[in-house]
């Protein structure tokens, strides 16, 4: 599944490949455990939020909300060598939102 979305992704991002040759398979790797990790804080999250009374329902929603953005500025910093890298990536990237969508989806 990750390489059918790698391929999606190329046909936007003419040089993303690039990061795959580097890479090698750790990039198929690290989106197995990224995903692996995603579902099980998703289900964390639903079951307790499922057992929170109407009173905890709020606050349980916004602990969620700051452990999912923590982990967000923890991926956005990926360190200088990589973000020069991604920047000279998405300089080829295409840039109008409905062709990215009609090349992304299946």
């Amino acid at each position: 599944m990750i390489d059918s979305v790698q391929a999606r992704i190329d046909r936007v991002s003419p040089w993303f490949h690039i990061l795959d040759r580097v890479g090698g398979r750790t990039d198929e790797q690290i989106c197995a455990f990224a995903i692996g990790a995603a579902r099980s804080l998703a289900w964390g999250a639903a079951e307790k939020l499922a057992a929170a009374t109407p009173e905890q329902f709020e606050s349980q929603v916004a602990a969620h909300d700051r452990s999912v953005a923590a982990l967000g500025r923890g991926i956005r910093s990926l360190g200088r060598m990589l973000g020069a890298g991604l920047a000279l990536i998405r300089a080829r990237e295409s840039r109008p939102v409905p062709a990215i969508i009609r090349a992304l989806q299946l």
